[in-house]
C-alpha cells in the first residue's frame, strides 16, 4: 500500500510544470516577457490517465464541463446565486484552467490546470492522497500519507451515513428499533463486546448519542458498510421477510465481515478504533481547505 502511495506522490511531483519553464534557458529572454509567470500547473490528460476515477461517470470528451463542475462542487460557497458571484466564479475558471487543442480536428481535449483546480478534481475517496498532495504543498510524503488516512475516514463515515439511512427505512417498515439493531450488529462485528466496553478500552467518553462509528477507522468502517449493503441486498431479494429473519441475516453478515477483515487486514475491528472523534478530523480538514484557497485562489495561468 505504501509503495503505491509513494508512486502517486512521485508521479505528481514529476509531472508538474511551470508557465515559464520553457523560457528559463532561452538566449533571448526579451522575447519571453509574458512568461515571467511562475504558476505551477499539471496537464488534465496526465491526471485523468493515471487516475481513471477522474473520468468515472463524466463526459470524457467535455473537459471544460468536467472542470467547471468539479471546481463548483468544491469551491463555490453555499448560497451561490448572486450575479457577482457568477462573475467571480467565471474569473476563477479563466485564471485556473487553460484548455488547448491537441489535434488537427480542433477538438479541445486537454487543459493546463493549477494546483487549485487539481485539488478540486481529485476531491474523492479514491484519489485522496493526490488531493492532499495538492492541498499540502509544503508537506513531505509521510505527512500527506498520514493525513490521507484520517481524511479517508470522513468519506467512509459519510458513505456509512448514507447506507444507514437506507437501513433505517427498512427497520421502520419492519418495526425494529434502531438501538436494538445497532447493539446486535455491533456485538457481531466486535466479538460480543458492547459499544460502552469498547469506548472504555479506548479512552473514549461514553455518550449514548455519540455512535461508535464516529471512532471507527477505515477498515472497520468498510466492514460495517459491507455488512449493511449485503443485508440490504438480501432484504430486497426476499418477497417477504420478518423482523427476526432480518436481524438474523444482519448478524451473520457482520460476523462474516469480521472474519474477512481479520483475514485480509490482519487485525480485528476492535483494534481499528481511535479516540479521535471524526469531527476533529473534519475540522482540521476544513481549516486546511480555507487556508489553501486563501493562498492559491489568486494564481493565474495567464
Amino acid at each position: 500500500m505504501q509503495n503505491k502511495q509513494l508512486e502517486i506522490f512521485n508521479f505528481l511531483h514529476n509531472h508538474s510544470h511551470r508557465v515559464n519553464e520553457f523560457a528559463v534557458s532561452t538566449l533571448f529572454p526579451q522575447m519571453y516577457n509574458n512568461h515571467s509567470n511562475n504558476t505551477q500547473y499539471w496537464l488534465y490528460s496526465d491526471l485523468a490517465q493515471y487516475f481513471t476515477e477522474i473520468h468515472a461517470y463524466k463526459n470524457k470528451k467535455n473537459i471544460s464541463e468536467n472542470l467547471n463542475l468539479d471546481m463548483a462542487r468544491m469551491y463555490v460557497p453555499k448560497g451561490f446565486k448572486k450575479p457577482d458571484d457568477n462573475v467571480k466564479f467565471s474569473d476563477m475558471l479563466y485564471r485556473h484552467i487553460e484548455i488547448f487543442e491537441t489535434n488537427s480536428s480542433g477538438h479541445q481535449n486537454d487543459a493546463k490546470i493549477t494546483r487549485l483546480a487539481c485539488a478540486a478534481i481529485t476531491y474523492m475517496p479514491e484519489t485522496i492522497l493526490a488531493h492532499l498532495y495538492f492541498m499540502m504543498p509544503n508537506s513531505d510524503f509521510n505527512e500527506i500519507k498520514n493525513f490521507s488516512h484520517d481524511v479517508s475516514r470522513i468519506f467512509r463515515r459519510q458513505e456509512l451515513a448514507g447506507v444507514e439511512k437506507h437501513i433505517n427505512g427498512i427497520l421502520y417498515s419492519l418495526k425494529i428499533k434502531f438501538e436494538l439493531f445497532s447493539m446486535i450488529t455491533n456485538q457481531a462485528l466486535f466479538n460480543e463486546r458492547s459499544a460502552n466496553q469498547l469506548k472504555l478500552s479506548h479512552n473514549i467518553r461514553i455518550n449514548p448519542s455519540d455512535p461508535l462509528s464516529n471512532y471507527m477507522q477505515i477498515t472497520s468502517l468498510k466492514a460495517r458498510i459491507y455488512s449493511l449493503e449485503q443485508t440490504i441486498k438480501q432484504y430486497t431479494a426476499y418477497s417477504f421477510m420478518t423482523a427476526d429473519k432480518f436481524i438474523d441475516l444482519a448478524r451473520k453478515n457482520f460476523e462474516n465481515a469480521r472474519m474477512l477483515m481479520i483475514k485480509n487486514y490482519g487485525h480485528t475491528p476492535e483494534q481499528d478504533l481511535t479516540p479521535t472523534h471524526i469531527s476533529r478530523i473534519q475540522s482540521r480538514y476544513n481549516q486546511l481547505q480555507r487556508e489553501f484557497i486563501k493562498t492559491y485562489k489568486n494564481e493565474s495561468l495567464r
